[in-house]
């Protein structure tokens, strides 16, 4: 029996890159994408859309105001989970990934469902960041074994059953995700891949603003997510500086309006499904 793994790309801009990273999940085995455009203002979804007959299907979810970063990942899993035939794995990646990352995705997906995990995420041996170090002092506590673990790190596995356990919506907040995944699934279910090479991948310079403001998004993520594995609601602050990133940009309540309102049967050569402006 074939196994169906569909792609979630979520795209803000990306123009450029994404149809690299198209060519490059043909090379990992991925026949099935989903492309949300979160309130993308260039060619992001002409790009796909001329790349559509390297896939056996592909949809993309057109939103026309951004969500907020992440969100992206919850809309394109509500999507995905609701095409037919549903997919047995979800595997998230970024639209801006440059490089000949293929084969490294291909053996990522191998030991993922080889190894029957339901959630796979990826880590790095060196821990350097603030936000890193506090999620490993926590996960350490409760599951060394998942040393490494990097929440907002991308690509991230998911078999269809976890959804089952909990909702996508909280894939909006990779942190908060990554908590319930450690304190609602069964140990087994959860495994971590520190053999991905982020370098393969490279690393999109977009300027010191943004660089800053992902910082305080990985932080204050970090800092609600281990509230959560503490069961202890935490401020998302740090030496009394507030923690924003583009937190309170994250539209949950058009997350909410839009999958309550999306319909999606029958996989398709390819499909567009656009947020309906009465929703915004």
């Amino acid at each position: 029996m074939t196994t169906l793994i569909t792609a979630v790309i979520p795209a803000h801009n990306e123009a450029g890159y994404v149809g690299q990273v198209l060519h490059q999940l043909v090379r990992a085995g991925v026949s099935h994408c989903v492309i949300v455009a979160n309130g993308c203002t260039d060619d992001t979804v002409r790009e796909v859309k001329s790349a559509h007959s390297l896939f056996r299907s592909v949809t993309i979810v057109d939103l026309p105001v951004p969500l907020g970063p992440d969100v992206g990942r919850a809309v394109g899993a509500i999507a995905a989970l609701r095409l037919n035939p549903k997919p047995d794995w979800l595997v998230f990646v970024d639209a801006d990934w440059q490089g000949a990352f293929g084969p490294l995705l291909a053996d990522f997906l191998a030991v993922g469902i080889r190894g029957e995990k339901r959630v796979l995420f990826v880590g790095q041996r060196e821990i350097t960041r603030l936000d890193q170090r506090l999620w490993q002092a926590a996960l350490h506590q409760v599951r060394a074994d998942l040393f490494g673990l990097q929440p907002s790190l991308l690509p991230l596995l998911i078999r269809r059953s976890a959804f089952q356990m909990l909702s996508p919506r909280w894939l909006a907040h990779p942190g908060q995700f990554a908590a319930l995944c450690v304190t609602h699934l069964l140990a087994r279910d959860v495994g971590v891949y520190v053999d991905w090479e982020p370098r393969v991948v490279g690393n999109r310079q977009r300027g010191w603003s943004h660089d800053h403001a992902m910082r305080d998004l990985l932080l204050g993520d970090a800092i609600e997510g281990i509230g959560l594995l503490d069961g202890k609601r935490q401020i998302r602050a740090w030496q009394g500086q507030l923690l924003d990133g583009g937190h309170s940009s994250r539209r949950y309540d058009l997350l909410d309006r839009w999958a309550n309102a999306l319909t999606i049967g029958e996989a398709a050569s390819l499909q567009e499904v656009t947020l309906a402006q009465d929703l915004v």
